[in-house]
């Protein structure tokens, strides 16, 4: 099967079935259709669905930083930007472990975040620009990682 013959119901079929593989969804994890009208409403200003293609996956952080894994892009909010990513484009997925830090309250202290706390995944363009995408930390990012992984092999 052809990317031309992949339509945005097979991917989205494939992204659900990997979900799934990883116990998805979780406490921060969820597919699109089991959210709330208002939590649909308020993604729904940020999805241009004609580029964005179908919602399946929203994953988001308790500081309100959010991944929302499309058909044909992968969407973001870091809590002051808005940001996509088309699949095709991808070609590079990572965890920057320098980054995968907790700072003290008072600024003054970082800590090295242990790998089951890692929430932010580095992906990187055909163009080398580097774009974050967070999850709740742990099961959550490690799924998303795989599930792009798939999903970015479905594009030639």
């Amino acid at each position: 099967m052809t990317m031309l013959n992949k339509s945005d119901d097979y991917i989205q079929n494939r992204l659900i079935w990997k979900a799934r593989k990883y116990s998805l969804p979780l406490e921060y994890s969820f597919f699109y259709s089991d959210l709330s009208s208002e939590i649909k409403e308020y993604l729904s200003v940020h999805i241009n669905t004609e580029s964005a293609g179908i919602p399946v996956l929203f994953f988001t952080r308790p500081n309100k930083e959010w991944s929302l894994l499309c058909t044909q892009e992968l969407i973001g909010f870091n809590n002051y930007d808005f940001y996509s990513l088309p699949l095709k484009e991808i070609s590079h997925i990572t965890c920057n472990i320098k980054e995968q830090v907790e700072v003290s309250e008072d600024s003054q202290k970082v800590k090295q975040l242990v790998k089951a706390e890692w929430y932010k995944l580095a992906v990187k363009n055909k163009n080398e620009q580097v774009f974050s995408f967070y999850t709740y930390k742990g099961p959550d990012l490690f799924a998303l990682w795989n599930i792009l992984l798939m999903a970015v092999r479905l594009y030639p």
